[in-house]
């Protein structure tokens, strides 16, 4: 997992369990000092979340935390995690040749 996955994980962890408020401002600049990234990194992870209507940007003013009113985007959320762990035992014994 690259350091932007991570930061997207992160970001996405955070507001599903209710650590990020609806509308919160993320500070590109403390997410890059915490992780040890630059800002593009976490850009990059931002841009991913934006597509998938976890945050929305705001143009001169920043990165926020959508609603998650959707109840596609929450069903999509309780897929991912049902699959996302067995995909990734599933990929253990193709990891490392």
């Amino acid at each position: 997992m690259n350091k932007s996955d991570e930061i997207y994980n992160y970001i996405r962890d955070e507001i599903t369990h209710e650590r990020m408020s609806i509308n919160q401002k993320i500070k590109v600049t403390e997410l890059a000092r915490q992780f040890d990234v630059s800002k593009i990194v976490v850009k990059t992870a931002l841009k991913k979340l934006e597509y998938q209507g976890w945050v929305y940007s705001k143009s001169k003013s920043g990165t926020y935390v959508a609603p998650l009113e959707s109840e596609e985007l929450k069903q999509n959320f309780q897929v991912r995690m049902l699959l996302e762990p067995n995909i990734v035992v599933m990929a253990i014994p193709y990891i490392g040749g």
